[in-house]
């Protein structure tokens, strides 16, 4: 049961997290100038009928996934390390192994990254070392 709570509460922070990243208040007016889309448009394709579902479904899928990901990467560090501050380090390195070779083959072709590239990856940070925090917080 413990084990279900935590995925759970790594999942509404994940989701929450992605949520208070890219609102109008934080990235969510330049993500869409990097995707050359403004509000406008935005906001009539979420009126479209079935939209909200669709776009709920699309954020707590992969929120589900990365918080029972979190679980099992939990229970490894609390066998290896057996810390939360080891699980902490362990989820920061996740992130940035996913997010590193994309900067490496920018500064490899001498490019800058994408603005777009940055902002995703910035959320998906935030959201893993918040589901993070939720899963340690949902175990003690």
């Amino acid at each position: 049961m413990l084990l279900l709570v935590s995925i759970i509460a790594g999942a509404i922070s994940y989701a929450s997290a992605q949520f208070l990243w890219y609102a109008p208040f934080a990235f969510g007016p330049e993500y869409l100038r990097s995707k050359n889309k403004d509000e406008d448009s935005a906001v009539d394709v979420v009126t479209e009928p079935g939209a909200r579902f669709q776009f709920f479904l699309g954020i707590m899928i992969p929120a589900l996934l990365m918080g029972v990901a979190l679980v099992a990467l939990k229970t490894v560090t609390d066998r290896i390390v057996g810390t939360a501050i080891g699980f902490l380090v362990f989820t920061a390195v996740l992130g940035l192994v996913l997010c590193l070779p994309k900067y490496v083959k920018a500064i490899f072709f001498k490019r800058r990254p994408e603005r777009l590239v940055v902002i995703q990856d910035g959320a998906l940070f935030f959201g893993l070392l918040g589901a993070a925090f939720a899963i340690i917080g949902s175990t003690v």
